[in-house]
């Protein structure tokens, strides 16, 4: 279809998704888009069948978010609450978020404590809780919110496996607290270590023969596109990386100053948008299994210190099904693990410690 012949929810539906999907990002040209959606949304039945209104309205309120205009961002989530916006945790959790965000913590605390009333059971409450007052340096709170999301997580065989970043931000908020490890720490690493030791197990006996060779990671093959697999260390790897390699936490490592997973994260999210704008056709991430790499590197009598990108390349070759495809959909996954939406997570913009 010719462009002057696009219907204005079409024009509006492809600006939305172009100024969404640049890199970087203009803030000012993403809000005006969702503005744009928004309005046409409310007058017009056809945008209504494309876009659904609670979610654009939670991601203009992001929006404003983003670029610090407070108050408008929480009238526009709290429209999109009252327009159906749902999911978990309870969506009220996205106007205490704001509030914390905007300085107004004690306006935010009263929203904690109904939906935690009203959803005593929800992980993903006490994680989001957690996040959110640590990210204030309210160290004190966040770890007895996460403490209590722990617990919940490990009576309850931890089906949403939040086991892992529960680990990873009461160990950073008990470091802030001059706390060492508790009982209750060790116990969550346990059952995360057994869990993932089953799982394991599963995919070996499970794993299909490799398929035909892939192109090689920083090498253009003919035949097809080039692939770039960037090493990425799992939650639940993290820590025995940097205990292995203490080279990663200094000036110019991946960890460097120590920096806790999510922020890792964030770090491997530049990097995964830098490889894309070189010009690869698929990006992907090899998740580094510590135990793996050392037989690798055994194997080839390799050092395992210095290996990763090889070990990665090889794994790209020889066990494709084992990558991580990147980008992730908006709506879908993120790809480090977190199970929340990419586009709430590592697919977020970036613009301060609240990320």
């Amino acid at each position: 279809m010719s462009v002057n012949h696009l219907s204005e929810v079409e024009r509006v539906e492809l600006r939305l998704a172009s100024v969404m999907a640049a890199r970087p990002r203009d803030d000012g040209a993403c809000l005006a888009a969702l503005q744009d959606a928004v309005a046409l949304t409310r007058t017009d039945a056809d945008a209504a069948k494309v876009f659904y209104l609670p979610e654009l309205l939670d991601e203009m309120a992001q929006a404003y978010t983003d670029i610090g205009r407070f108050d408008e961002a929480l009238q526009a989530i709290r429209e999109a609450v009252d327009a159906g916006l749902s999911g978990q945790p309870d969506s009220r959790c996205r106007i205490a978020e704001i509030l914390m965000r905007a300085g107004r913590v004690g306006e935010a605390e009263p929203i904690w404590a109904q939906v935690r009333a009203d959803t005593p059971g929800d992980v993903w409450l006490f994680n989001n809780a957690g996040l959110e007052y640590a990210a204030v340096d309210d160290h004190a709170t966040a770890l007895a919110w996460l403490t209590d999301g722990m617990r919940i997580a490990l009576d309850s065989g931890d089906p949403e496996r939040l086991i892992p970043q529960l680990i990873g931000l009461r160990r950073t908020s008990m470091t802030q607290l001059g706390m060492e490890a508790d009982d209750l720490q060790a116990r969550a690493a346990d059952f995360h270590a057994e869990r993932e030791g089953e799982s394991r197990l599963r995919i070996q006996r499970t794993m299909a023969p490799a398929a035909a060779p892939a192109p090689v990671a920083g090498h253009r093959v003919a035949a097809g596109p080039m692939l770039v697999a960037l090493a990425w260390f799992p939650a639940d790897e993290y820590d025995e990386a940097l205990a292995r390699w203490p080279e990663l936490t200094e000036p110019g490592g991946a960890a460097a100053g120590g920096r806790s997973h999510a922020e890792y994260c964030r770090i491997m999210q530049v990097k995964l948008a830098e490889a894309a704008d070189t010009g690869a056709a698929r990006v992907s991430i090899a998740p580094i299994w510590i135990d793996a790499l050392l037989a690798w590197c055994a194997e080839r009598g390799g050092n395992p210190g210095e290996a990763r990108a090889a070990y990665a390349a090889d794994l790209a070759r020889t066990r494709p099904e084992q990558l991580i495809d990147w980008p992730p959909g908006r709506n879908e996954p993120c790809w480090c693990g977190s199970a929340r939406k990419y586009k709430k997570c590592c697919g977020a913009p970036r613009t301060g410690d609240h990320g």
